[in-house]
């Protein structure tokens, strides 16, 4: 959450009252995504290379047959 409203803030594109109406959407939404049930998978991407490296794990695991070599 603070790191959403550091990248908000330093926009500076919004209002003060719209940068809390964001926040405290994504408190909600944030919650819903990890709530057990609701995706197959949560990827975090703070990081690109292991974030792209974990979908296409997981893109290998729920279809093997894909060729998901990507140019290696």
């Amino acid at each position: 959450m603070r790191a959403l409203e550091e990248r908000l803030r330093s926009r500076s594109t919004e209002t003060q009252e719209k940068i809390k109406i964001r926040l405290e959407n994504a408190v909600g939404e944030l919650a819903y995504g990890e709530a057990e049930g609701n995706f197959d998978a949560l990827v975090v991407n703070d990081d690109l290379e292991v974030a792209f490296q974990t979908v296409v794990n997981h893109l290998q695991s729920w279809f093997p047959e894909l060729d998901l070599n990507l140019g290696k």
